[in-house]
């Protein structure tokens, strides 16, 4: 696996870099600018300095390459929206507010995490330990939760009775009574720092892991208010912030990192942990379609990474290959599932790293081998994605939308459907 491996030195400190597979162009996002450079000449194009929108410093972003629009995280605690191709501003997350006639702020702390989720939808997370799911179009919140425990009166085993009556209260307004105190007990807790973020398609689960080591699960579909402020579920085990989370789709697995130096598994229904294994990973990315988790350490190297899901090595994880593209730690990752192709940002000594051929293994074969097996023999990988939104198009006629690759006739009737919806 892979192929040619380089740099490109960008001017400022790099929050991020992405590869759009429709133009043959690498984005890096820095502190205060978007810089364009030509994939191959690692020339640099034209940059677009965004102080013209907002005087705030770029302090975490992420890549929507479904619509090719990057999302920034910014020092005034707003997000912000750029078309991926002009670098031109779109809005601002939340919308203006008219009484006050300015924007709010989308957080009141420093924003430190972003997910993009299927169907226009964006997961925010930060200091002040509020997750927030937004419409990204419309800039609207759709609802938030507080990354606290769950009351002791609450399971935190999902599909559990949430209700733990005491032996002497019988009468329903014993009951309401205890519904009061336990919204008091989850409002008044005090909320963890979110560090990272994660979404399980398959579920509708959303993730944050906190910097106290402690992963939530929390369900947005549901209608009950005191569950939408109650996690479904925790996870605990990590003895220090967690770094990054993806949620590896087909072994059904959230895998987390933590400044412990570890990675751990996790069965996403209840909670528990189910394997891991000694690594520094301060950033991760998992390609569905190859079944492989890419992670970027602290020394610089990137490390390609599969879940193995079969027999007595379930739960386990296999190094497929290494690879070094900074001398320094690796903050940010981005794999291009349609080129093969993996970018990596270092901010001390402000490069971009850029690998070629990664796995070996195009789109389009990709696609044609995952249906019956895995590519590198771990048996029942399947086709799709991990928690985020993406829209690839290959030549066979797929689509990858909402996590999953789909034909192009199944995708449009999705759309539709979406768009009567919203």
């Amino acid at each position: 696996m892979g192929n040619a491996q380089g740099q490109l030195k960008v001017a400022g400190t790099p929050v991020g870099a992405y590869q759009d597979p429709r133009r043959e162009i690498i984005i890096a996002v820095t502190k205060t600018n978007l810089q364009y450079y030509q994939t191959e000449s690692k020339v640099l194009l034209k940059t677009v300095n965004v102080s013209s929108f907002s005087k705030s410093n770029i302090n975490t972003s992420c890549y929507s390459d479904d619509d090719d629009i990057i999302i920034t995280g910014d020092s005034d605690f707003r997000i912000r929206q750029y078309h991926g191709n002009s670098g031109d501003f779109i809005s601002t997350i939340p919308i203006f507010d008219d009484q006050s006639g300015s924007h709010k702020s989308s957080h009141d702390d420093v924003i430190r995490s972003l997910c993009v989720l299927p169907y226009d939808r964006l997961l925010s997370g930060g200091n002040d330990g509020v997750m927030k799911l937004w419409k990204r179009k419309t800039q609207e919140l759709i609802c938030s939760f507080k990354n606290t425990s769950a009351p002791a009166s609450f399971s935190s085993t999902p599909g559990a009775n949430n209700n733990n009556n005491n032996n002497n209260s019988s009468s329903n307004n014993n009951n309401s009574n205890n519904t009061q105190q336990q919204q008091q007990s989850t409002s008044s807790s005090e909320a963890t720092p979110i560090t990272a973020l994660a979404y399980d398609v398959k579920r509708n689960y959303v993730f944050c892991g906190g910097s106290d080591g402690v992963v939530r699960a929390f369900s947005p579909d549901s209608a009950d208010q005191i569950s939408l402020r109650t996690p479904i579920c925790e996870m605990r085990g990590h003895r220090g912030a967690i770094m990054a989370m993806v949620v590896a789709n087909v072994a059904d697995v959230l895998v987390t990192s933590c400044m412990d130096g570890s990675i751990r598994l996790w069965d996403m229904a209840s909670g528990k942990e189910v394997g891991g294994a000694r690594y520094y990973a301060q950033c991760m990315q998992y390609d569905r379609l190859r079944d492989i988790l890419f992670c970027g350490n602290g020394d610089g190297q990137f490390a390609a990474i599969q879940v193995l899901n079969a027999g007595l090595m379930k739960g386990e994880i296999r190094k497929l290959r290494t690879a070094e593209m900074h001398r320094n730690g690796i903050q940010s990752l981005f794999y291009n599932t349609v080129t093969d192709s993996l970018v990596t940002t270092c901010t001390s000594d402000s490069t971009v790293g850029v690998c070629s051929a990664v796995t070996g293994v195009t789109f389009d074969d990709a696609i044609a081998t995952n249906t019956n097996s895995s590519i590198y023999g771990n048996g029942g990988a399947g086709a799709g994605g991990g928690g985020g939104g993406g829209s690839h198009r290959s030549s066979r006629g797929y689509v990858y939308r909402g996590g999953e690759y789909i034909e192009q006739q199944q995708h449009q009737q999705h759309q539709r459907q979406n768009d009567k919806t919203t």
